[in-house]
């Protein structure tokens, strides 16, 4: 399986946090979810996993779940939605 870049996962992240109206900011250091469905979190909820290479660990995590029929990406991404809502 070809793992994916940090800047492809960061952005996966961020285009996760968007299918339940989250806006998660941050780069190759730390992300943190800003806003719940417009409205600013104060504080900002921040991402346990770093977007190095613990973000990485985490996609073969989730990747590796993978039904038959859903690609490993879809995995991903359908796994990093629901945590990311379940962490607000």
């Amino acid at each position: 399986m070809s793992e994916p870049s940090t800047p492809e996962l960061i952005d996966s992240v961020i285009t996760a946090g968007g299918w339940y109206d989250l806006t998660i900011e941050g780069d190759e250091r730390a992300l943190s979810i800003t806003q719940r469905r417009g409205a600013t979190l104060n504080p900002p909820v921040p991402l346990t996993i770093t977007p190095q290479q613990q973000l990485s660990d985490y996609y073969c995590l989730c990747a590796n779940d993978a039904p038959p029929g859903r690609s490993p990406w879809e995995e991903w991404m359908l796994l990093m939605s629901v945590h990311l809502e379940e962490a607000v």
